[in-house]
């Protein structure tokens, strides 16, 4: 999934959720009270893993990683761009090495060696 179109898709969406109690408040920063929600469960059932002595279960923290990427999407809502800001960080992060590897374009967008699809700027070096 595109985390720019992700990142409009949650904002059109949440904006049609105004009369949903969770939802209820049109500021960006309530996202960040579900963000912290969402860690806090993420925390508990690992914490429960631990002390049962077995692994996290996928249907233990499926929807709430889910909700932190959806919350981020909305907490960023006209100050962050996810797309530039995820690639950079992973760039930053993770950087790329080898053939092949995804790395981030001189335009700023993630993309493979050759031309970047997003804006076709050439990303061969020296051009």
């Amino acid at each position: 999934m595109d985390l720019k179109k992700l990142q409009e898709e949650v904002n059109a969406r949440w904006a049609l959720q105004l009369n949903n109690p969770c939802h209820a408040s049109a500021d960006a920063n309530h996202a960040f009270v579900h963000l912290t929600k969402a860690l806090g469960k993420i925390a508990s059932a690992m914490n429960d893993a631990e002390h049962e002595k077995r692994p996290l279960r996928c249907e233990e923290v499926q929807k709430c990683l889910a909700d932190l990427v959806l919350c981020a999407a909305r907490f960023g809502e006209g100050l962050v761009n996810l797309d530039v800001a995820c690639a950079e960080r992973l760039a930053e992060k993770f950087p790329a090495t080898g053939p092949g590897s995804v790395g981030l374009a001189g335009c700023g967008h993630v993309e493979r060696p050759g031309v970047c699809g997003e804006c076709a700027q050439s990303t061969a070096q020296g051009v």
